[in-house]
């Protein structure tokens, strides 16, 4: 990305809160238009990953981590079923 652009990939990892975040949110949109969602941004981009980023950078997608509530249990190794069981 370039300031052409209006933004850099600094400035969107800075938007959503970290590169492991932005690789995520980034992972799940390309998902969706692989599978035919449309974009939410009208832009000239070569590729559905200019897409994604333009549409970070408008404010269209953003990161929502899930809330984790104390009533929540943990689940352990031991909690988990084997598929051979």
């Amino acid at each position: 990305m370039n300031r052409q652009e209006g933004f850099t990939e600094e400035d969107l990892i800075a938007k959503i809160g970290g590169r492991f975040r932005l690789s995520v949110l980034l992972q799940k949109r390309l998902q969706e238009m692989n599978r035919g969602s449309q974009p939410m941004v009208q832009v000239r981009s070569k590729t559905p990953l200019e897409t994604v980023y333009a549409e970070i950078a408008e404010d269209k997608l953003t990161f929502e981590p899930l809330e984790y509530d104390d009533k929540d249990e943990e689940v352990g190794l031991d909690d988990l079923t084997s598929a051979e069981a």
